[in-house]
């Protein structure tokens, strides 16, 4: 792919409650962040990854791996 941007971002709150879906709250902090990394990128590709899925996304994470 040649020259490529990575960005991390990760959760700066969790849930209380144990039984909830895992999701990452992406505060306006890290928004203003990767706004800021996504305009320092150019024309390059850039990959976007957290840990878990971002809030709102309507992606979960299965409780229990084993």
């Amino acid at each position: 792919m040649g020259p490529l941007t990575l960005i991390g971002l990760s959760t700066t709150r969790f849930r209380s409650n144990p039984d909830s879906v895992h999701e990452v709250h992406i505060d306006d902090e890290q928004l203003e962040f990767l706004e800021r990394a996504l305009a320092a990128a150019g024309d390059r590709p850039v990959a976007i990854f957290t840990h878990a899925p971002p809030m709102g996304s309507g992606l979960k994470v299965r409780k229990g791996w084993g």
